[in-house]
């Protein structure tokens, strides 16, 4: 141990610096001080598996997880007591089971999924008020119905619409949005978009286009 003012080191049970009288405890509390700056140095660590990100990357070397606003973002949401909750609604298999992938990857629970907007309303009914968002593909034959109804049954639901680029029109998604549709993603799935615009939502953002930005 050194002291602090005049770096002449202290041997131990000295009580006062041998050669400016600094006291131990201002030692003691000087070199506490020094080891929490170095602390609080190291390296970021990865939202998802932890590993130490080294400065500039954008992404996690081990598992690929995007660094900054999106992994702080996920990180943020899926630390409360309890889970966040979703149901999807998907008439296609794999998309569905790319969202319950990325979803649950990131410690969301997927707690119910549907083929199409009947199922999804009887779902959601069922789990109310156990569901904290809704992943809905609009363009199934009764998309736009569900849709309707489940904003009638719960005028507080989080929904977000799927839709896939090709049949994007920024009019229909403005219609969905005065509907009360939160937010939307686009088929195909980007992983990093679908997490950012799902964080947006339970944050309380709504009707951010992060497809287009």
């Amino acid at each position: 141990m050194f002291c602090e003012k005049c770096g002449t080191k202290i041997d131990e049970g000295m009580k006062f610096c041998t050669n400016c009288g600094t006291p131990v405890d201002v030692v003691v509390a000087g070199t506490a001080q020094a080891v929490s700056s170095e602390k609080t140095q190291t390296k970021p660590l990865c939202a998802k598996c932890g590993a130490q990100i080294k400065e500039g990357l954008k992404f996690c070397t081990k598992c690929g997880t995007p660094v900054g606003a999106v992994a702080a973002s996920t990180a943020q949401a899926v630390t409360t007591k309890q889970p966040q909750t979703v149901l999807i609604v998907e008439r296609s298999k794999f998309i569905a089971a790319q969202l319950r992938q990325i979803l649950t990857s990131e410690g969301f629970e997927v707690v119910a999924t549907a083929t199409d907007g009947a199922q999804g309303m009887e779902k959601y009914k069922e789990l109310y008020p156990n569901v904290n968002l809704v992943i809905m593909d609009i363009t199934m034959p009764d998309g736009v119905f569900a849709l309707e109804k489940m904003l009638e049954f719960d005028k507080n639901a989080n929904v977000i619409i799927v839709i896939n680029v090709l049949r994007f029109k920024i009019d229909e998604i403005r219609k969905y949005s005065l509907m009360g549709a939160k937010n939307y993603i686009v088929k195909p799935l980007d992983r990093k978009k679908v997490l950012e615009c799902v964080v947006s939502v339970l944050k309380g953002n709504i009707w951010e286009e992060v497809y287009f930005k």
